[in-house]
């Protein structure tokens, strides 16, 4: 009996554990501005297939959201990014080599600069929390 009760405890501390995990994040995030006030933060998951994307300074229902998106190689040696709405994809954001884009739905294109000093001040790890807090809800 204490073998088995020893057996199912070692089980439900290796589940918990299990559901503590968190998903290893990129060492580096990207910060980009746009138009006016509209600031983007960026940083992949290390495994780079999908990201997470937070857009704030913008009169838009996804501003300070963060949203968790899919990586995929596109032409030309760039980046997208593509967020489920509604159930099909969509591209939110592209970034080549010399420019990046980012589509709102109903804002439509903006185009970005990406700034490498900010760049440095993003944190993968807080987007996750903040990601996982907003998830939770």
């Amino acid at each position: 009996m204490l073998f088995r009760s020893l057996i199912l405890g070692a089980v439900l501390l290796s589940a918990s554990t299990l559901t503590l995990a968190r998903e290893a994040m990129a060492k580096y995030g990207e910060y980009y501005l746009g138009p006016k006030t509209m600031t983007v933060e960026l940083a992949k998951l290390a495994s780079g297939t999908q990201a997470l994307i937070k857009v704030y300074g913008v009169d838009h229902a996804w501003d300070g959201k963060v949203l968790r998106v899919d990586v995929r190689s596109g032409r030309d040696d760039r980046s997208e990014y593509y967020l489920k709405v509604d159930g099909k994809d969509y591209v939110m954001m592209l970034v080549g080599q010399y420019q990046a884009q980012i589509y709102l739905p109903g804002l439509g294109e903006s185009y970005l600069q990406f700034k490498r000093e900010e760049s440095l001040s993003v944190q993968p790890e807080h987007l996750m929390t903040e990601y996982e807090q907003y998830a939770g809800k």
